[in-house]
């Protein structure tokens, strides 16, 4: 009995999963969700996000750098001693 239970139970499991796949892929071949910049098919406001972000990126990059460089002279400077 619990053999048999067991199995119309994996059955029914089998049967639910589609149900959910479906709008998951709906979801994905939505043109907001296509390859490439999430915001390609957005007409307004993708220029100013570009013109917004590289500069930011640029600048934490920077800092990151140069907290890393001064890290390492910190670094350097103990081995010698």
């Amino acid at each position: 009995m619990s053999l048999e239970a067991l199995k119309s139970q994996k059955k029914s499991a089998g049967r639910k999963r589609p149900k959910f796949k479906k709008p998951f892929l709906r979801l994905t071949n939505s043109p907001s969700f296509t390859r490439g910049s999430p915001l390609q098919n957005t007409p307004t406001g993708t220029s100013e996000i570009l013109s917004l972000t590289p500069p930011a990126s640029r600048k934490r990059r920077l800092q990151i750098g140069s907290v890393m460089s001064a890290d390492a002279k910190k670094s350097k400077e103990s081995l010698k001693r």
